[in-house]
């Protein structure tokens, strides 16, 4: 190319011997081949490097596929380990549930009839009750994990009164609370709290704020429950006289598994998923769930806000 277009630029330079139209017409028309010989060259090139790109572009697309080959396996056997891990945990979580159960009931039955046992014969007792609530805790919390990520919630509605179902909530914590000598105080600005909910995922909710709030207190104090009614929702605020919580956990609130830096002030144990389930399910009767720090940082407080006429989201 380069050769041609001196040999032209030779020729237009000595046209002096094409005197004339004629030299000039002879002149451009060398010009227009000069035109079209760089238009030609500049598309070989272009054309040229089009091609480098696009097999450069195939040999990416090649490797793309490889390696999305190899996370459609990796994704397939995750898939395959993750409901081998699942089915194992249903399995093994309602094969442990039953036997607890009966120890459980076992141990209640032993501590009413326990007026013959000595200090120490019923110290022991009272830890085994709390070793197998906490397991059966543990159980119910994985099985609820599973259910909710795999199945949802199922919700039925019926008129119910909250107070009431607090109020009875409550009784079923005298001997856990006897332990550590605390006292659970119900507060209401009404008679009663009607509304139309699911009864079932209300005791889920409010059982795991009250045996939190026990569970983070120590001996010695009071775990406050208010109730609030309007027309338009309820609600109830969940307070102890614990440490509180600190500024970096209350990000981690309401996250599965995530075990908080305060803890427990009877020995007992956390898994770090009953206020993951309880977001959720305060969630799906559409009310609103959210931590009030105490003041001076001292005690935690848990707001539930539920709607008197539950308008349940789609899942």
């Amino acid at each position: 190319m380069p050769e041609v277009l001196n040999s032209v630029y030779s020729i237009i330079f000595q046209m002096e011997v094409f005197p004339g139209f004629e030299g000039v017409v002879i002149i451009a028309l060398l010009i227009l081949i000069v035109i079209l010989l760089i238009s030609m060259h500049q598309k070989q090139v272009v054309n040229k490097e089009l091609k480098n790109k696009a097999d450069l572009i195939k040999e990416k697309a090649k490797a793309i596929e490889e390696r999305n080959k190899i996370l459609e396996d990796q994704i397939r056997s995750l898939k395959e380990l993750n409901e081998e891990k699942n089915n194992m945990i249903s399995v093994v979580s309602h094969d442990l549930k039953a036997p607890l159960n009966r120890i459980f009931a076992l141990t209640n039955l032993l501590y009413l009839t326990s007026s013959g046992f000595n200090d120490e014969q019923k110290e022991y007792l009272e830890k085994l009750n709390i070793v197998v609530k906490e397991g059966l805790d543990l159980i119910r919390n994985l099985l609820d994990i599973r259910a909710l990520e795999y199945k949802g919630v199922e919700i039925n509605l019926e008129n119910l009164d909250l107070k009431e179902v607090i109020e009875n909530l409550i009784i079923t914590y005298d001997s856990y609370i006897a332990r550590k000598n605390q006292k659970i105080l119900f507060k209401s600005n009404v008679i009663s709290c009607p509304l139309v909910s699911d009864i079932h995922y209300l005791n889920r909710i409010f059982d795991n704020l009250i045996s939190n709030a026990i569970k983070f207190s120590p001996g010695n104090t009071s775990i406050l429950i208010n109730c609030h009614w309007n027309d338009k929702h309820i609600t109830v605020k969940v307070s102890d006289e614990g440490p509180g919580i600190t500024h970096e956990d209350q990000s981690k609130l309401f996250q599965k598994f995530q075990v908080l830096s305060a803890r427990p002030t009877g020995g007992e144990s956390s898994t770090g998923l009953g206020l993951s389930i309880t977001k959720y399910l305060v969630e799906m009767l559409s009310g609103e769930i959210y931590y009030e720090q105490g003041a001076r940082n001292k005690g935690s407080t848990f707001v539930v806000k539920l709607p008197i006429h539950s308008s349940i989201p789609e899942s």
